[in-house]
């Protein structure tokens, strides 16, 4: 795991610390690989109720988010709870990719979201938390 998201990832399972984080940051948990692995890493969000958007930024040289080409199970760490949902990643000229990226820059106007970046987004299962 890179040293830049030890932190992030520490400060997110830490309750009085995680209050930092918490309107902004999560954590994914994926499977990529043909389910042979598991990947945990923290990202930035944006939140409508039921509905996560996570930006993939440089797509193309970290592609962490070809795990959600077809939709595909997810984890999240969020405000201290552990939730389930599904992921899809949406591109440029992709239906949703319009109304994603305003929600996305509406929260984080810099750095803006980009053509080449690709954006995931998670529909989460209102039942399943664990």
């Amino acid at each position: 795991m890179p040293t830049t998201a030890v932190a992030p990832r520490l400060l997110l399972h830490t309750p009085l610390l995680r209050r930092l984080l918490d309107d902004h940051v999560c954590e994914l948990t994926f499977t990529v690989r043909a389910g042979t692995t598991r990947t945990a890493m923290p990202v930035r969000y944006v939140g409508t109720g039921t509905e996560i958007v996570v930006n993939a930024p440089e797509a193309d040289r970290d592609p962490w988010w070809i795990a959600f080409r077809d939709p595909a199970p997810v984890r999240l760490w969020l405000a201290g709870e552990r939730r389930q949902g599904r992921g899809r990643a949406v591109c440029r000229g992709q239906p949703g990719w319009d109304q994603a990226r305003l929600l996305y820059q509406r929260r984080f106007a810099r750095p803006s979201v980009t053509a080449l970046d690709v954006l995931v987004v998670i529909t989460l299962d209102p039942r399943a938390i664990e």
